[in-house]
């Protein structure tokens, strides 16, 4: 299975597909009684990939785990396989020849001996029908599908293994007949969501706007030379990937470990065990650290790991140490990538429905990437490592490298190369790492809901392989081990998991430190934000936060008195006592609260009267040159701008021929204020020295308004500051 990178389709999209859809000559009847021919070709040939996964040493199979709320009735399954999956070519072709001569052969299936419905004890308990489920995936990873048929088969066990899951359905698909992520598209394609049984399910997409986003962070000279930097960082990361890649091919292995098998680990049996943990609790911790879900999983699986094989070492150690492990240890992935353009789902529901074409087979790179094992006193720790790893992947050419070195190898010195190549580099790291995306909602197939989805493979060159699947709100983990170098998987999936609660634990209690402080804020500043939109009369006041705070409230007594309304833009973990404070403020009629990326968020709102962006957030700077503010009369507040950071500083984009004057004030942290509108509409706020105690009167416009007059004393100096808000009649 593999981790989708959109990164590595470039130069793919015009690459031609290896093996064109198998056409067959059928006969079959319409309700008039004439008789339609279907004109086909038979006896395709196998592409390089496919062929490759027949040699012995790299023969896999993809195991997929389906749990169902109902229990299954096996008529209707076959029924509707039928229609759906059998109406792909590979499911209906045989693989017949050897080596460089095998093809594909059109073939009549026996549906029988592809849907498997053992007996079962009924009288089972959970816990009982859990195990029984476990040992029958573990003695199927003993087995291979006889080649006188369809390499795929389903097996049907009716039994009740959660309160969730009454029956379990596994799929077994060899992998010459397609990648991780075409399967899991085919797959999905041939179920429908359960509220909407003629809807196909949606997978989540990446924000495409994002990288326009970024562009907007420079301009001009500095483009081209943040331009010029990034590629020579892409190609100088490039050379070294492919040196590593080479190095590890010839003579680089990993450090001898608890987790790494030994020769010949491809043919033994496999222990696949799962672990389902919440998709929400992965969501808040990507959100807190701007990372990716797949950042976070592979954080939580460096964090367990970690926590695993501190164990084993502690056990030979006389002296207790923090970090018992070997000094220099070299621990390795591949980190499977998916290079398919499109994750396909609408265009093979189109094959099976309208006999259309889809793109399929193997198109897959792999990465290697390094795991830094260690007890860490911050467990947040784990995954700025891995983000910090992934981001610099993303960056390289690794993945199409892969790619295209097993292409060429294939070609030029056949499948045995190849496969050599392959299994010498996959055997000399450690284990394998994967994360697919699911559907967002519920699925189901013809009426049988399903409560999970497990999928994994066995028959790779690793004693551990570990996928991440998404399905709705869940996130399941699977392992797929041997069980002689790994004894315990149980215990190693239970530390990927009680990772994730201390991640988890660890941003809420650095969210709740950093937020601890809104309620000692001066109220000075409060009042002095509220009575300047107030003041202002603003209708639209736009806050960027970490979360609500005592000037999200006073805004929003603003807005209330202007009868306009507050737009607040917070991180999504904060959302729920964001709401709750809101509602008790009785504010919920004035206050939107919206979660999600500030920089593309604020794109949705335009002529803002008034904005107030917290620098706390690390992005600040960009975000103050994004706002689309009221060109007439608008007020833009940088808050906490504390030590050297900086405001807008009287340049606002877009507004060369309006007034824009900024100044920055001793209230609170510290606060810009800037002022934008017509010349003849600015009213300059400048702080009047209390020793003085006067206003200039050449600060004063010729133009009938009312005033509010706002007084802050600075404590470590006692001068006691006059501000004056202009209130527009």
């Amino acid at each position: 299975m593999e981790s989708d990178e959109k990164g590595g389709r470039v130069g793919l999209r015009m690459r031609k597909q290896l093996l064109k859809p198998i056409e067959t000559k059928k006969a079959c009847k319409k309700n008039e009684g004439k008789e339609m021919e279907m004109v086909t070709r038979e006896e395709e040939p196998l592409s390089p990939a496919a062929r490759l996964f027949h040699e012995p040493s790299f023969n896999l199979y993809i195991i997929a785990i389906m749990g169902c709320k109902t229990r299954i009735c096996p008529q209707v399954v076959k029924a509707n396989l039928v229609h759906t999956l059998l109406k792909h070519p590979r499911f209906y072709s045989l693989q017949v020849g050897d080596g460089e001569m095998m093809r594909w052969v059109a073939t009549e299936v026996e549906i029988e001996k592809h849907v498997i419905v053992p007996e079962v004890d009924q009288n089972m308990d959970m816990k009982s029908a859990e195990e029984f489920v476990e040992d029958y995936v573990y003695h199927l990873s003993k087995t291979r599908i006889d080649k006188s048929q369809p390499l795929w088969d389903l097996h049907l066990l009716n039994v009740k293994t959660s309160s969730e899951s009454e029956a379990v359905g596994i799929f077994r698909i060899h992998h010459s007949l397609g990648d991780g992520t075409s399967l899991m598209s085919l797959l999905l394609a041939c179920t429908r969501q359960i509220n909407d049984p003629e809807a196909l399910p949606t997978i989540p997409v990446k924000n495409k706007n994002k990288k326009q986003q970024d562009k907007e962070r420079y301009r001009g000279f500095w483009n081209v030379l943040m331009t010029f930097w990034s590629l020579l960082q892409l190609f100088w990361n490039t050379a070294v990937d492919i040196f590593m890649f080479m190095a590890t091919a010839f003579f680089l292995k990993d450090t001898e470990n608890p987790l790494k098998g030994p020769a010949g680990v491809e043919f033994t049996p496999r222990r696949i065990v799962h672990r389902t943990v919440s998709l929400d609790d992965i969501k808040l911790v990507k959100n807190a650290m701007n990372a990716t879900i797949n950042d976070v999983a592979l954080g939580m699986t460096q964090a367990g790991l970690s926590r695993y094989l501190s164990r084993i070492y502690e056990k030979g150690q006389t002296t207790q140490k923090k970090n018992n492990f070997p000094k220099n240890m070299r621990l390795r992935s591949t980190l499977l990538i998916n290079l398919r353009p499109t994750a396909g789902i609408q265009a093979f529901a189109d094959m099976m429905e309208k006999d259309t074409e889809a793109k399929y087979g193997n198109w897959i790179g792999y990465v290697l990437l390094p795991f830094t094992i260690g007890i860490r006193d911050d467990p947040l720790d784990y995954v700025r490592e891995a983000k910090a790893t992934v981001d610099r992947k993303k960056h390289s050419f690794e993945a199409i490298f892969s790619f295209s070195i097993a292409e060429i190898v294939l070609k030029l010195f056949g499948t045995k190369a190849a496969s050599a190549l392959s299994h010498r580099i996959i055997a000399n790291t450690t284990m394998c790492f994967s994360n697919v995306v699911g559907p967002l909602e519920e699925i189901g197939y013809y009426g049988i809901p399903m409560s999970y989805l497990a999928a994994t493979s066995y028959g790779q060159p690793h004693a551990l392989m570990i996928n991440f699947q998404s399905y709705v709100n869940k996130m399941t983990t699977v392992l797929s081990v041997d069980e002689g170098t790994i004894p315990n998987p149980h215990q190693l999936c239970e530390d990927i998991a009680e990772s994730l609660k201390l991640i988890k634990d660890a941003v809420c209690n650095d969210y709740k430190i950093r937020c601890d402080s809104w309620r000692t804020q001066e109220p000075e500043s409060n009042e002095f934000i509220s009575a300047l939109a107030a003041g202002m009369k603003s209708k639209l006041i736009v806050e960027v936060s970490p979360g609500v705070s005592p000037s999200t409230l006073a805004l929003a007594a603003a807005a209330r008195h202007t009868g306009g309304r507050l737009v607040c833009i917070l991180p999504e973990r904060v959302l729920a006592e964001s709401n709750k404070v809101i509602k008790d403020s009785g504010l919920k009629d004035i206050v939107e609260l919206k979660t999600g990326d500030p920089a593309e968020l604020l794109s949705h709102y335009g002529n803002i009267d008034f904005s107030l962006v917290d620098c706390k957030n690390d992005d600040y700077e960009r975000l103050l040159k994004l706002l689309d503010v009221n060109p007439e009369r608008s007020v833009v507040v940088a808050n906490n701008l504390v030590s050297e950071k900086r405001g807008l500083e009287g340049t606002v984009k877009g507004l060369e021929r309006v007034e824009v004057r900024s100044m920055k004030h001793p209230i609170g942290s510290g606060m810009e204020i800037t002022m934008i509108g017509k010349t003849n509409d600015i009213e300059k706020i400048r702080p009047s020295s209390p020793k003085a105690r006067r206003i200039d009167r050449v600060d004063i416009k010729r133009k009938t308004f009312k005033s509010n007059w706002v007084v802050k004393v600075d404590e470590e100096s006692g001068e006691e500051h006059v501000f004056r808000v202009p209130e527009y009649a």
